[in-house]
């Protein structure tokens, strides 16, 4: 329809969704949906999207926002796949003029379990981001976006996420302990 062009990126939980144009980009997570309508989240925009590939990143932007989907493959070590996986990021922020990482979605499988050497996978998750977030000297408070990450049912590592060229807002929800 006329309004395709102005779609940064579709989230879909469970279902695939091979209806919707390869030049927009598409965070399929391997997670069942809890109702019985199979759901797409669909994030657009009021103006024209232009979209392309870098690296493993699939993004979509307007002149202020940049919508990302990044999918990796099960790799070895968590931590190095999520230091590769946020140096794409960061790197991609720079190239495109981008700088401020909003909000962060990551899924990845068995986010509990220990790893060979007896450490959470999640925190091996959490010191790979941390390390790229140091290469990029992003470790002030307002340089760390809104985040989230849930154990999947899938091998791969998913992520996406939103950024602007201008500074978000903080927000605390009074209804949970403060991060």
């Amino acid at each position: 329809n006329e309004h395709t062009n102005q779609i940064l990126g579709v989230i879909c939980h469970g279902i695939e969704a091979p209806f919707i144009s390869k030049n927009i980009p598409v965070a399929s997570v391997e997670m069942p949906q809890l109702g019985l309508e199979p759901l797409l989240e669909i994030w657009t925009a009021g103006n024209h999207v232009s979209a392309a590939r870098t690296g493993n990143i699939h993004w979509a932007r307007t002149a202020d926002f940049l919508f990302g989907c990044y999918r990796q493959p099960p790799q070895e070590s968590l931590e190095s796949g999520t230091y590769q996986a946020y140096r794409e990021i960061f790197s991609l922020l720079q190239t495109e003029n981008v700088p401020n990482l909003l909000r962060v979605w990551n899924y990845f499988a068995a986010i509990n379990a220990d790893e060979a050497d007896g450490v959470e996978r999640y925190k091996h998750f959490c010191i790979g981001r941390h390390d790229a977030f140091a290469q990029f000297e992003r470790l002030q408070a307002e340089d760390i976006p809104a985040a989230s990450a849930v154990g999947s049912q899938g091998g791969q590592f998913v992520l996406y996420f939103i950024a602007a060229t201008r500074p978000g807002t903080a927000v605390e929800n009074d209804r949970q302990v403060s991060a």
